[in-house]
């Protein structure tokens, strides 16, 4: 470890009494963040519901709090948020001290403050991605090219929805064996013989629309399907969410069909991980 991020002391559990001073550090203009976006304050408390988390003290007042979350084996994500650089600091020891041997995924604003504290701290960086919020008044409805067709989430195409997910995410190692059928809504684009797209979407808690995945397989591209699946979506969440959003990659090309849509860039975070 970095002997700049030495030990930590005086950190201590979150108590509930914490939360309307941590979700005021967790506004939008903090510079002060990792492993979180815009929603700083909702994502973390889902996190501490589940994982370690500590706050940091400074006389009466909350400076600061983070908390790490297993991903999968050996593999944890970093959270927080903090006052100012010295209780940013403070936490991410703590952070790297409870990690060990443990490669630990995090993220940060591409341009602040925070993410080269991070790099100092060893982090690396290995993607970056946007979050957009949807800006536009109505969607109209999505239309698809003979001969496909808009179809529901059936038992006799999970094996090619699965197929289309492969291919649309070579990289993606997630075996998924409950990604579908957990999904709250899934809609596929399906001609006679394959399942050519499909796009996933929830309403979460707070009211937030999220398009989480719209993919289309590599035999069916350029042919409308994306914007279609994406329209569909948006079709289905316009009377139902309080604002829609969607994450994108910043190699996906897929930010100008959304763009095209009336979706806005709100956020650039860039994804760093840190292993030992």
């Amino acid at each position: 470890m970095d002997a700049r991020f030495g030990r930590v002391r005086g950190l201590r559990p979150v108590v509930e009494d914490d939360w309307q001073a941590i979700i005021a550090l967790a506004g939008q203009e903090n510079p002060w963040r990792w492993g979180c976006g815009r929603m700083a304050a909702r994502d973390l408390r889902e996190a501490c519901s589940v994982a370690p988390a500590r706050v940091l003290e400074d006389g009466a007042a909350v400076a600061g709090l983070a908390c790490l979350a297993p991903v999968a084996d050996n593999v944890v994500r970093a959270q927080g948020v903090a006052r100012d650089s010295a209780a940013a600091r403070e936490l991410v020891a703590w952070t790297l001290e409870c990690a060990e041997s443990a490669a630990t995924h995090t993220a940060a604003a591409a341009r602040g403050p925070m993410l080269a504290l991070l790099k100092r701290a060893r982090f690396e960086p290995h993607s970056s991605q946007r979050t957009m919020l949807w800006r536009g008044e109505r969607c109209a409805a999505p239309s698809l090219p003979w001969p496909y067709r808009f179809a529901a989430l059936r038992a006799d195409r999970l094996a090619a929805l699965r197929a289309t997910y492969a291919m649309a995410w070579p990289d993606d190692e997630e075996a998924a064996p409950d990604h579908f059928e957990s999904a709250d809504h899934v809609v596929l684009v399906e001609d006679a013989a394959d399942v050519a797209g499909y796009a996933m979407w929830e309403v979460l808690g707070d009211g937030t629309g999220v398009i989480h995945e719209v993919a289309v397989h590599p035999r069916h591209r350029r042919r409308g399907i994306g914007i279609a699946l994406t329209a569909f979506a948006l079709r289905h969440l316009q009377d139902r969410a309080r604002g829609i959003e969607l994450l994108v990659m910043d190699e996906n090309p897929a930010r100008h069909l959304y763009e095209r849509l009336g979706f806005e860039v709100v956020e650039h975070v860039v994804n760093l991980v840190r292993r030992t």
